[in-house]
């Protein structure tokens, strides 16, 4: 499901001393199954542009398709919108209520009608989802441990059959384990169910390892949108915006000015690792 943004503008604050351009001008295209990363220094627009995807923060001017919805069109249908496009918050588990995992999984389903006979299996099928057993069902989202209830507010969003996942930091505050589980799982969603992923992230060296693409934001406009690859070579640049050059990207810029590169498509430490055993191997 593909998402078209064209001259995108927002202003908050609109008519006071306090006005703040969020988004100037943002042409963003999104094709379905792609893995996009949204980054930038703070303030720079991303949280903004991604809150328009379901509607979150409505249309002020410019042109937004998500899928077949038009949400230049006065009466949006916000219900289907909300489905199509699952929002992930920033410590989704604070966004836990239910006494069970079981209600907390289910309420999104209910809410939106869909049949209490077939919300079991929505239910069982989201856990299996995050990689959870059905042993969790009856037990209080609030016992379980905090990568276990990312896991879990993660399924109540796949609940919903979305065909779009928008995460904002979604390994924020986990320990180095946490945020490889969660990272594998929303590939493997990306990868196997075909979802197209959107990821609001500052940690560049996650955003080097897992996505296709990296639409960068400063002060309210895309500066560029290219694979990490090509990105990270723009060290100059990337600092001046105040991000990080990932640890590999970092390597593998090194190893080009001494004129060293390789043809595969390296994004990890261990992936760096063979290519220079087998570049000595060569030798």
């Amino acid at each position: 499901m593909s998402i078209v943004a064209q001259q995108l503008n927002y202003i908050y604050n609109k008519g006071t001393p306090f006005e703040k351009h969020a988004l100037c001008d943002v042409n963003v295209e999104i094709g379905d199954g792609e893995f996009v990363a949204i980054v930038g220094h703070t303030g720079s627009g991303k949280t903004t542009f991604v809150q328009h995807l379901n509607a979150l923060i409505r249309l002020q001017s410019g042109q937004l398709k998500v899928g077949d919805i038009d949400l230049t069109e006065k009466k949006t249908d916000l219900k289907k919108l909300r489905g199509m496009v699952g929002m992930v918050f920033q410590y989704p588990e604070y966004q836990l209520f239910a006494d069970t995992v079981e209600a907390d999984i289910a309420f999104g389903p209910k809410n939106i009608g869909i049949d209490g006979e077939k919300i079991a299996d929505i239910v069982r099928e989201s856990l299996d989802l995050v990689g959870m057993s059905e042993s969790v069902l009856k037990k209080s989202p609030f016992d379980l441990s905090g990568g276990e209830k990312r896991r879990v507010a993660l399924a109540g969003v796949l609940a919903m059959q979305p065909r779009i996942l928008v995460l904002d930091e979604p390994t924020a505050g986990l320990d180095p384990q946490g945020k490889r589980e969660i990272l594998s799982l929303v590939k493997k969603l990306n990868r196997e169910r075909g979802i197209t992923v959107i990821m609001v992230s500052h940690d560049m060296n996650e955003v080097f390892e897992n996505v296709d693409r990296v639409i960068v934001f400063r002060e309210g406009k895309v500066v560029h949108d290219l694979p990490p690859r090509d990105l990270f070579r723009m060290e100059e640049d990337i600092v001046n915006m105040n991000l990080e050059i990932p640890y590999v990207a970092q390597f593998l810029n090194s190893l080009e000015k001494h004129g060293i590169t390789f043809d595969e498509d390296i994004r990890t430490v261990d992936q760096a690792f063979e290519a220079v055993n087998g570049l000595k191997g060569g030798k």
